[in-house]
């Protein structure tokens, strides 16, 4: 009996060795392996009738579907797609295209710029309308102080600056930057700009309430994507 009371209190303690030098979290962390999604091929020519003054345009091509969680991982890779940083491949995924249509019409023009930015534009010339989003750096109180005239505003349950910048009457300027939910070192900056063309400047009235409401509906429909 003694023999067999020794072996037993040996198992024991062998078995109570391999579980404290096994990980904890080994398995959660496997079942949390990122899977890279395929890079996605445009098929588009749209940077042909884009001019951004001097910045990169790529084709933007729609990526498959993955939680918002994984998008944030992905855009923290060092290896990105060529045709653009895979938040910014995202972030043009998310909004309907009947909603952009409605705020730029619907030849709206969809693109990759500098890499990283998802960027609509109209096509008109006499009114030109940019909608610009993308995953920037830094804490959301390191970003409160980017002019004096943002406010921080409860947007449906989510932080977010507000900067309408310099009101004028030919141009409406409005910029956001909406915390994300389990991210704190990163935010959602989204800019909206309406511009009168050239040769028009003293012809056409910036539209301020529609800038309005484009941000509102905007804003709305990336606070759920990043939830």
């Amino acid at each position: 009996m003694l023999i067999i009371g020794v072996i037993a209190s040996i198992g024991i303690v062998v078995a109570g060795a391999w579980f404290l030098l096994t990980p904890i979290d080994a398995p959660r962390k496997q079942s949390e392996a990122l899977v890279l999604p395929p890079a996605p091929t445009a098929t588009t020519n749209t940077c042909a009738s884009v001019d951004r003054m001097g910045a990169t345009c790529t084709e933007w091509a729609r990526p498959e579907p993955r939680p918002f969680k994984d998008v944030l991982q992905l855009n923290r890779l060092p290896q990105q797609p060529a045709t653009g940083n895979w938040g910014a491949l995202y972030l043009c995924s998310y909004p309907p295209d009947e909603v952009i249509a409605r705020y730029m019409g619907a030849d709206f023009r969809r693109v990759v710029i500098n890499g990283f930015t998802c960027s609509y534009e109209s096509p008109e010339r006499d009114m030109q309308i940019l909608f610009d989003v993308y995953i920037g750096s830094g804490t959301f109180e390191s970003w409160t102080d980017i002019s004096p005239e943002a406010e921080v505003v409860d947007f449906n349950g989510r932080r977010v600056i507000v900067d309408h910048g310099v009101e004028d009457p030919k141009s409406a300027f409005r910029s956001w930057i909406m915390e994300i939910p389990g991210a704190p070192n990163e935010v959602l900056v989204m800019d909206y700009k309406g511009m009168a063309g050239i040769g028009d400047v003293d012809m056409i009235p910036a539209d301020a309430d529609k800038a309005d409401r484009a941000m509102a509906e905007l804003g709305e429909i990336y606070r759920k994507a990043t939830e």
